[in-house]
């Protein structure tokens, strides 16, 4: 038994009851679960763009495949003339230069003989050299004013 110093009276304080919470009884069936669907998603906007571009693409292909086979079959089927009297004629040249056949016998080896061929050398290479030169001044000219 508690005292109570305070009061100084030896009398026994009641003692507070716990209540303890009586949980409800379950059923023993089960119950049936009930889950929530997945809602769906909203049309989603750029997906449905995407099919519009794509159609648009793909009417734009086709137009442009349709417009490419008729012109091919047109320009295939086009008979072409071409007028062969308008060619011209290139003139044949006025003068063919006649090269000179010098007789050189390579087993004459004398010194007359080596002076002989030099100089048929000397005068083929400045004839050469001269055909050149008239050569180069014809891709000189200059085209008069016509004016």
């Amino acid at each position: 038994m508690d005292t109570n110093p305070v009061a100084g009276n030896p009398q026994p304080q009641p003692q507070p009851q716990v209540q303890v919470p009586v949980q409800p009884v379950q059923p023993t069936a089960p119950s049936p679960v009930l889950t929530q669907t997945p809602a769906p998603q909203p049309a989603n906007a750029s997906g449905n763009s995407r099919k519009k571009i794509l159609a648009v693409l793909s009417i734009i292909i086709l137009i442009v495949v349709i417009i490419g086979s008729f012109a091919y079959l047109y320009f295939v089927n086009k008979p072409q003339s071409y007028n062969v009297s308008t060619v011209p004629t290139i003139a044949p040249p006025t003068s063919t230069p006649t090269p000179t056949e010098a007789q050189i016998n390579p087993t004459d080896t004398s010194d007359q003989a080596l002076d002989g061929d030099q100089q048929i050398l000397d005068k083929e290479v400045n004839n050469l050299n001269n055909e050149v030169n008239s050569v180069d001044t014809g891709f000189n000219d200059q085209q008069p004013n016509l004016e």
